[in-house]
């Protein structure tokens, strides 16, 4: 009852939300929740489980890149956070991301839209 009170409050702001628990404890089905009784309900809801990012592969995951920018890119991809924009980011796992790579997805996120 109190989760649900919870996200009510925060789905129609913008705040980032951090959802704290063990793994397989339904964050993304919160996450959703919030999603799709918030404003942003009608845009994309895109789930990350940034526990399978390699160092080399974050930040195409993340941002994207154009064919041909380095080798392996046969084609143009779309990251993350321009699949989510005016939506919902889910970011699964973030404590298992390999040491070396930035951890705060804050740094690099945008004001909305």
């Amino acid at each position: 009852l109190e989760l649900l009170k919870q996200i009510k409050l925060v789905a129609p702001t913008n705040y980032s939300v951090i959802l704290n628990g063990e793994s397989g404890t339904s964050k993304e089905s919160v996450a959703k929740s919030i999603h799709f009784n918030s404003p942003r309900k009608d845009k994309p809801f895109i789930a990350m489980d940034c526990g399978s990012l390699t160092k080399d592969l974050a930040g195409s995951e993340f941002f994207g890149h154009e064919k041909g920018s380095f080798t392996g890119a046969l084609y143009t991809k779309i990251g993350h956070f321009e699949m989510a924009n005016g939506g919902t980011l889910f970011l699964d796992e973030v404590a298992t991301m390999p040491m070396s790579m930035p951890r705060s997805p804050r740094a690099c996120s945008a004001a909305p839209t």
